[in-house]
C-alpha cells in the first residue's frame, strides 16, 4: 500500500450501505454522506467479476458483478455536499499498486482516492490545470501511472490551434509519489471523440472506443456516428501515440430474455478490462455493457462487440473502473448434466449427454 502525508489530503468519510436487489448483474452501492475526518482507508480486494461504474453530476457509484448477476440500489452521492470543489468526479481507474480506485475531481487541480469503505481522500496535483482539470478519460497502469485526457465533445471537435491542442493533451501522474505532478505526453489527433479508456493487462496499452455524443438537452449528436476502436502507446519513444484498430461490428447480441442488443453508435462513457485482456464498454444512453475480445491480439482482424449485461441507463458523467487482473467467471450452463460421454472415432468425436434439470 502506498502511504501519503495526511497534511496533503482531505478525507471524506461515508458509511457503506447496500439496499434492495434490482436484478440483472448490477448493484448500486450507497455511499451515504456523513462526516469528514482524517482516518485510514481500506483498499479494495481484486475480486473476480466486480466492476465499478460512476455516474451523475453528483457522482454516485454502481457496482457491477458480471459473475453473479446480483444487484443492490442506493441513492446518495459519493461525497457530501459540503465537499470543497463540488461532488462531481470522473476519469476513474483502478490502481493495482495500492488497490484503490483513483479519479479526477472535476474542475479542480485534485484527484480522489476511493477506498472500499467509501472513503474519499483528495490530493492536490501540480500542473493539473486548464482543460485537463475537467478530464473525462482516465485509467491507471499496473505500475501506478494515471493517464488522463480531457476527452468528450469539446476535445473531439477542437482544431489544430495551440489552445485546442491543450484540450487534447494526454497527461500522466505517478500515483506512487508523495507529491503528485501531471506531466504532458502528446496530443490526441483532432476529431477523436472518446469518453473513457482502459489499460490492457496483456500489453499495457490504452484502449478506447469512439463515442457519439448527444449534449444534454439536444436531440442530435455533435459528431458523426462511428464505432472506431483506438489503441494508445504507453511506452517507447512516443507514449500516447494513437493507433486505429478498425471499426467494431456486432457479435453476440441476445440477453437472457432473448432480446437483441447489438452494439450501435453511442457515448461509451465507461471502459474497463478483465484479466484476459477483454475490453468492456458501457453505453450511457442504454446502459448496455459490451465486451470486445482481446483487442491486443487483433493483428488486423475485425473487432467484435458482444452484449454482456445492462447497467442503469441515461446517466450523465459516466465512467468505469475495475481491477484488470480479476477474471470474470464463466456463465454456467442453463441445464444440469446427468451424463456426458465422448467417444473418439476416425477423424471425429461422438458426443452424447442427458440433462436432469434446467437452471433457467
Amino acid at each position: 500500500m502506498i502511504s501519503k502525508l495526511s497534511s496533503s489530503s482531505r478525507v471524506i468519510r461515508q458509511p457503506f450501505h447496500l439496499c434492495r436487489p434490482l436484478g440483472l448483474g448490477v448493484a448500486l452501492v450507497a455511499w451515504l454522506g456523513n462526516t469528514a475526518a482524517a482516518q485510514t482507508q481500506t483498499s479494495f480486494a481484486c475480486t473476480a467479476g466486480k466492476s465499478y461504474i460512476f455516474q451523475g453530476d453528483v457522482t454516485t457509484v454502481v457496482e457491477v458483478d458480471l459473475s453473479s448477476g446480483t444487484s443492490k440500489q442506493a441513492s446518495s452521492p459519493l461525497v457530501p455536499s459540503s465537499t470543497t470543489g463540488g461532488q462531481k468526479f470522473n476519469a476513474f481507474g483502478y490502481n493495482q499498486v495500492d488497490n484503490f480506485i483513483w479519479g479526477q475531481h472535476t474542475g479542480t487541480s485534485e484527484v480522489v482516492r476511493v477506498g472500499s469503505e467509501a472513503t474519499g481522500k483528495i490530493y492536490p496535483v501540480s500542473n493539473l490545470t486548464g482543460d485537463v482539470a475537467s478530464a473525462v478519460v482516465g485509467d491507471v497502469s499496473p505500475s501506478g501511472i494515471m493517464y488522463l485526457t480531457r476527452g468528450g465533445s469539446g476535445a473531439g471537435a477542437s482544431g489544430t490551434s495551440t489552445t485546442s491542442a491543450t484540450m487534447r493533451t494526454i497527461y500522466k501522474i505517478d500515483l506512487t509519489q508523495a507529491t503528485l505532478t501531471a506531466t504532458a505526453l502528446t496530443v490526441v489527433p483532432p476529431a477523436t471523440y472518446i469518453t473513457d479508456w482502459a489499460v490492457s493487462p496483456i500489453d499495457g496499452k490504452l484502449y478506447a472506443l469512439y463515442s457519439t455524443i448527444i449534449p444534454a438537452g439536444a436531440s442530435a449528436p455533435t459528431n458523426a456516428a462511428a464505432l472506431t476502436l483506438y489503441q494508445y502507446e504507453t511506452t517507447g519513444a512516443n507514449p500516447g501515440t494513437q493507433n486505429v484498430l478498425g471499426t467494431v461490428v456486432a457479435g453476440t447480441t441476445a440477453s437472457k430474455d432473448g432480446t437483441d442488443h447489438p452494439i450501435t453508435a453511442s457515448n461509451f462513457g465507461a471502459a474497463f478490462m478483465d484479466s484476459q485482456g477483454n475490453f468492456f464498454v458501457v453505453a450511457n444512453e442504454t446502459g448496455y455493457i459490451y465486451r470486445i475480445d482481446k483487442p491486443s491480439n487483433l493483428n488486423g482482424g475485425q473487432p467484435t462487440a458482444h452484449y454482456v449485461a445492462t447497467a442503469p441507463a441515461g446517466a450523465t458523467n459516466t465512467d468505469g473502473a475495475r481491477c484488470p487482473t480479476a477474471a470474470i467467471a464463466a456463465t454456467p450452463l442453463p441445464v444440469t448434466l446427468a451424463s456426458f460421454i465422448a467417444v473418439a472415432a476416425d477423424h471425429k468425436v461422438h458426443l452424447e449427454w442427458t440433462t436432469a434439470s434446467e437452471v433457467d
